[in-house]
């Protein structure tokens, strides 16, 4: 940075993070609608365990496991074997410390250290 560049130009640890998280949900915005999907409501949420990027549909409906279905297969993720919450079904997939997680419901009151391996 040049010495001219002020206090208020520079992205501290503060402001970084939810700068990050919102090019994160942007980048998966643009990815979805390149590929003519549903959007997805997303969440970046940083836990000891690693960073789990949620996406959820937008509102509960007869479709919500079909397009995460159709995510899920666009983006080569995996589904759990297992119910992991209330019998919804659920995708993901590990990118290093980053985990992905889609979730055919619009419940937001799990938590997703549970759904960690």
């Amino acid at each position: 940075m040049s010495a001219a560049t002020t206090s208020e130009q520079r992205l501290d640890a503060k402001t970084i993070g939810p700068v990050l998280d919102a090019a994160v949900v942007q980048v998966l915005e643009r990815f979805g609608e390149d590929r003519g999907l549903s959007p997805l409501r997303w969440s970046v949420i940083d836990y000891p365990e690693g960073l789990v990027i949620e996406g959820r549909p937008e509102a509960a409906g007869p479709d919500v496991a079909e397009t995460c279905a159709q995510w899920a297969a666009a983006l080569t993720m995996v589904e759990y074997e297992w119910d992991s919450v209330d019998g919804e079904r659920s995708w993901h997939l590990d990118i290093g410390a980053w985990h992905l997680e889609l979730i055919a419901g619009h419940d937001t009151s799990v938590d997703p250290r549970e759904l960690f391996d």
